[in-house]
């Protein structure tokens, strides 16, 4: 009688023994799908900066970029703190010991959104309105370029917000990528916060308001700056402040820089 029972037992044991090992493989699996999804997504990133890089839009590659982090970064954020699974003790005790790839994962989305708020102040994303008239994407003429850097802006203040509040495992190849961001942007503003060597003052040679859409001394600001024999050039677009002619071909809104085309304009006299 007893015989049976024992042997209920032993297999008892045996599948919770199986069930147990299977725990820490399923772990296993999950961070190997969650390190492949980082990795795709620190590819898509990287693809993006080169695409908007190739075409001469790299203000525009950062700006869409930063925005989108920021809004699957938030919804991630709402999904976590739903399953019970966001760190809270960043804020209540953040000099735990075993909060300190917390602190370092916070301290990595700083400097981001810092880097993000000097770009913003170099005037970076003023362009991005003329991005979305050229385009043609809706409200693209209700725009305008300081508001477009303020959205940039908070959205990278959002990250680093978020990092807050973070997941409780902290992603090393997110983290990384996130990095190699701030790498990419501090190498491209540094050459425009350092003073220039030979600054030169000139008068703008056009008639009328203008304003100038690709100048400066970053890939950041300007599309020439990476051709070295074209590094300084200019490019202005003319300020209208009424309806654009049908030559124009394009849209604008009073008080806003037109994207027409300005060729043959009369230039000031001499």
């Amino acid at each position: 009688m007893q015989s049976p029972i024992r042997h209920g037992e032993g297999s008892h044991d045996h599948r919770r023994g199986t069930a147990g090992r299977a725990g820490p493989r399923s772990r296993r699996l999950s961070s190997a799908a969650a390190v492949v999804a980082d990795l795709a997504l620190a590819a898509l990133a990287a693809g993006l900066i080169v695409f908007s890089r190739q075409y001469s839009a790299l203000d525009a590659g950062v700006a869409i970029l930063v925005l989108v982090a920021a809004v699957v970064a938030a919804a991630a954020r709402l999904v976590e703190a739903f399953r019970g699974r966001a760190e809270l003790g960043v804020l209540r005790k953040p000099l735990r010991p075993d909060l300190r790839p917390h602190l370092l994962q916070l301290l990595n989305y700083t400097l981001v959104a810092a880097l993000i708020l000097i770009a913003g102040a170099l005037g970076t994303f003023t362009n991005l309105p003329f991005y979305a008239q050229i385009l043609d994407l809706p409200l693209s003429d209700r725009i305008s370029g300081e508001q477009a850097t303020v959205a940039v802006q908070l959205a990278a203040l959002a990250l680093a917000a978020l990092a807050l509040v973070p997941a409780r495992r902290v992603r090393p190849v997110r983290n990384l990528a996130v990095l190699a961001f701030s790498v990419l942007l501090t190498v491209s503003l540094a050459p425009a916060l350092a003073p220039p060597r030979t600054a030169v003052a000139v008068d703008l040679p056009l008639e009328g308001e203008w304003a100038m859409i690709a100048g400066g001394r970053s890939t950041l600001l300007s599309h020439h700056y990476r051709h070295p024999h074209v590094r300084n050039a200019l490019d202005f677009a003319r300020w209208s402040t009424a309806r654009p002619s049908r030559v124009a071909q394009s849209t604008t809104r009073p008080g806003t820089a037109s994207v027409s085309r300005c060729w043959h304009r009369p230039t000031a006299p001499s």
